[in-house]
């Protein structure tokens, strides 16, 4: 899989589904890879094609996206609050792109990125 064409792209899928040793760039937030080896793969509302998911109610969740377009993400079953970042999946970059979110609900959140992204939402 790794030596196959577009193998950068697939390395997120790889991690996502809980591959060892998946091609993704370093993530430069300490807290990234701790939360993500509590999580475990989850679906999506809807099941939409192209969005896999890590998540924990106790951490966060990660969400691979490979084009725009809406996220949705059942937080019914959590309390408290999130913050949301994007993640650029080729050099791991997060920029100054968070926002908050509540839990208790279902949410939806916007990927504007022109390409693939990643969504991590961290607990507060």
């Amino acid at each position: 899989m790794y030596s196959a064409d577009s193998y950068d792209n697939l390395g997120w899928a790889a991690f996502i589904a809980g591959g060892s040793m998946a091609a993704i760039p370093a993530i430069a937030e300490p807290r990234f890879l701790p939360d993500a080896a509590t999580m475990l793969p989850i679906d999506l509302p809807g099941h939409p094609a192209g969005q896999w998911a890590l998540g924990n109610a106790n951490t966060g969740y990660i969400v691979y996206c490979e084009a725009a377009g809406a996220v949705s993400l059942d937080l019914s079953g959590t309390n408290g609050s999130f913050t949301v970042k994007w993640i650029n999946p080729r050099d791991g970059s997060t920029g100054k792109n968070e926002a908050k979110i509540s839990g208790g609900k279902t949410v939806s959140i916007n990927n504007t990125q022109p390409g693939p992204a990643v969504l991590w939402i961290t607990k507060n």
